[in-house]
């Protein structure tokens, strides 16, 4: 992640459970009447003030839950997909939906990396190692309330479980059904690579050319590699 961008945090003034009630009137709404809707169309149908359900749908665009159209906006078929599992009370595969989904998101491949290297944490130290990891210099209380937020929606979406009332560990069947993708940036010189429990810094280039020389090009339209 590039220090510029900057990800999109969840509104901290409403329940990431809300939030995601949020989402689900979104599909209601383009399933009854086939078109997008806006913030004003989707408050009476959460009961939460127009104002409130804007903040929040920046970040569900973010993670391609919802499509903006115009100055409305249409969830995706992901999104379609896990509100109907959910409303059949599929829970285990409406969340496997959305973990595929946003699995590439910022707050899932770190969730995964940090667990590959720690068993269990608390939701301090997740709140911590989000906020670093994100670029946010500032960790007022709006800010961690956001984050605190991301770990409620990891632990939604199974990526985590709480192993006792104050800590946290990984769901590893649920962390390696992630598709792992590895972005070499243009205007880095270094990278950083973990293996196992280690960390190592490779130059940007070398590694590019290592790529290019021992990779097999893949088509960009195969989504899982067996």
């Amino acid at each position: 992640m590039d220090r510029e961008e900057k990800p999109i945090l969840p509104f901290h003034g409403i329940s990431i459970d809300r939030q995601l009630d949020i989402l689900k009137a979104f599909c209601v709404y383009y399933d009854k009447y086939g078109k997008p809707a806006s913030y004003k169309d989707i408050a009476p149908l959460v009961g939460l003030h127009p104002t409130k359900v804007s903040a929040c749908l920046k970040f569900w665009k973010s993670v391609g839950l919802l499509d903006k159209k115009g100055g409305d906006y249409a969830p995706t078929e992901k999104a379609v997909e896990f509100a109907r599992r959910r409303e059949w009370k599929d829970d285990a595969g409406a969340w496997a939906v959305f973990r595929s989904a946003v699995g590439h998101s910022w707050f899932m491949e770190h969730a995964a990396t940090f667990f590959r290297m720690k068993e269990n944490a608390t939701e301090e130290n997740l709140v911590v190692s989000l906020g670093s990891v994100s670029g946010i210099a500032q960790g007022d209380k709006a800010t961690i309330g956001s984050l605190k937020s991301v770990v409620r929606l990891l632990e939604l979406c199974g990526m985590i479980t709480k192993s006792n009332e104050n800590s946290y560990r990984a769901n590893r069947e649920a962390i390696e059904g992630l598709e792992t993708k590895v972005e070499i940036p243009d205007d880095k010189h270094l990278v950083q690579v973990i293996i196992g429990e280690e960390m190592f810094a490779v130059d940007a280039k070398e590694l590019q050319a290592f790529v290019k020389e021992k990779g097999h090009r893949v088509d960009k339209r195969v989504q899982r590699i067996g």
